[in-house]
């Protein structure tokens, strides 16, 4: 299973829509910083499932109106919490990582635009970026196989 994640759009649908028919995934996070063109890439693509989460600035915009979910997807634990309370700088401290491993595998944050992969006692961190116009846009990706992580990380466009 692969599953893709999208943050911080700013409205470009159409890097969105080539990222997936390049990856052609089975599943589609999208971490909010205009939650809106998530509900936009769901209505275009409504056999692709989706999930999505408000971002700092989306609050109460659409369906985009919850800031914080969890989703399990072969047994892995996605946290996505893209404000993300603690910080970016915190998250990588060992007794928050330890209590964010009991709710979960794998912690989507998108506080920012800068691209983050990391791990820290065990608990995958990601901020996959922005993936609109204007810096050099990224996403994130997972490979899941029986249950596990088989390969993660982030990709950048030309």
């Amino acid at each position: 299973m692969k599953i893709l994640v999208f943050s911080d759009s700013h409205g470009d649908l159409e890097t969105m829509q080539k990222v997936i028919g390049w990856e052609r995934p089975d599943f589609v996070f999208h971490l909010g910083g205009r939650a809106t063109d998530a509900e936009l890439l769901s209505e275009l693509l409504p056999d692709l499932p989706m999930v999505w989460t408000a971002g700092r600035r989306d609050r109460g915009i659409g369906a985009a109106s919850k800031s914080r979910e969890t989703v399990t997807a072969d047994h892995i634990r996605f946290l996505l919490d893209p404000c993300c309370e603690f910080g970016p700088e915190a998250i990588a401290l060992p007794r928050i990582c330890a209590s964010l491993k009991r709710e979960c595998d794998v912690l989507l944050i998108a506080p920012d635009e800068k691209p983050i992969r990391t791990e820290v006692l065990g608990l995958r961190i990601m901020n996959p970026g922005a993936c609109g116009r204007g810096r050099k846009p990224s996403y994130g990706y997972f490979v899941l196989e029986r249950g596990e992580i088989a390969d993660w990380g982030i990709r950048y466009l030309k």
